[in-house]
């Protein structure tokens, strides 16, 4: 998803579709008239100057003079302009849209975590490599719901047409909602503390753990910018959407790379969403499991 901003916003257009999946949503407004050459030429306007005008009051009809005025910020129209997806059902835009249509379920029974913990039921994002869309080394460090917000960044860009240098100068800022912090960190360290001890309890969690780590990371990759962590929970993603698109609309910036990231795929919290009814108790018939939208929803 793209937005492009102009003065007097109206409304805003949305093409595409967020679902469960991890969008990356790229924002984008004119500026000293630097449109990229992509965008339709009656869009390449130059930024105008936000200002407040004065709009004057009726007349205090008792006392015969006019009242304070009131001043009133004019905002830009927003538009979408380039979409990335990494979801279960497909990666990029048109593997996503083609799996949509086949009316198949993602769901499979995960089979990996301790046999006494139980049953569960996932959707997985199957075959992902970072590799594939960056050769940076630091990439491969990094979580995985952290390495889903970059792949997902780079195929929005790609979408856009608009490298890294344009960014640059267009004053961006990376807005991430994420609900959960890196899951196979705190597993790892979990793991090491009961088998080995505290002393083999992982320093990198407090690095590599906070949801804010998701919109830094991206952030180094586009070579700096201003970022912005969103967590409320199940609609992290979307207000992270909402949040970019009114910063583009007030001026703060001129693109928003923007959208949701999760990796909650390990035995923890997994473990712990089952025991709260959030996650099926049962693997079978796991396609008709994970159905959120359905009627008959489990």
């Amino acid at each position: 998803f793209f937005f492009q901003a102009e003065d007097g916003i109206r409304d805003i257009g949305v093409t595409g579709v967020q679902t469960c999946a991890l969008p990356i949503l790229y924002l984008e407004a004119g500026r000293n008239g630097t449109w990229p050459e992509h965008l339709p030429t009656h869009h390449r306007l130059p930024r105008r100057k936000l200002r407040t005008k004065s709009c004057e009051k009726w007349r205090n009809r008792s006392h015969g003079t006019a009242s304070a005025t009131r001043r009133v910020m004019k905002r830009r129209k927003v538009k979408i302009t380039g979409v990335g997806i990494v979801s279960p059902a497909g990666i990029g835009i048109s593997e996503f849209s083609k799996n949509l249509r086949t009316n198949k379920s993602y769901a499979s029974v995960i089979s990996r975590f301790p046999k006494d913990g139980g049953c569960f039921v996932a959707m997985e994002v199957k075959g992902f490599s970072i590799r594939k869309y960056t050769d940076e080394i630091a990439a491969t460090r990094v979580p995985r719901h952290t390495q889903f917000a970059l792949a997902a960044t780079i195929l929005a860009l790609r979408h856009a047409g608009i490298d890294r240098e344009n960014i640059k100068s267009l004053a961006p800022i990376v807005i991430t909602g994420t609900s959960l912090m890196d899951s196979e960190v705190i597993n790892k360290t979990i793991q090491n503390v009961a088998k080995r001890g505290p002393r083999f309890a992982l320093a990198r969690v407090v690095f590599q753990g906070p949801v804010s780590s998701v919109a830094a990371c991206v952030a180094d990759h586009l070579g700096g910018s201003r970022t912005l962590s969103v967590q409320s929970a199940c609609c992290s993603g979307l207000d992270a959407i909402g949040q970019g698109a009114d910063i583009v609309a007030s001026g703060e910036a001129d693109i928003a790379i923007c959208g949701g990231s999760e990796a909650p795929i390990y035995y923890h919290p997994m473990l712990e969403l089952r025991m709260a009814g959030l996650s099926p108790d049962t693997t079978d018939h796991p396609e008709s499991l994970c159905r959120p939208f359905d009627l008959w929803r489990t």
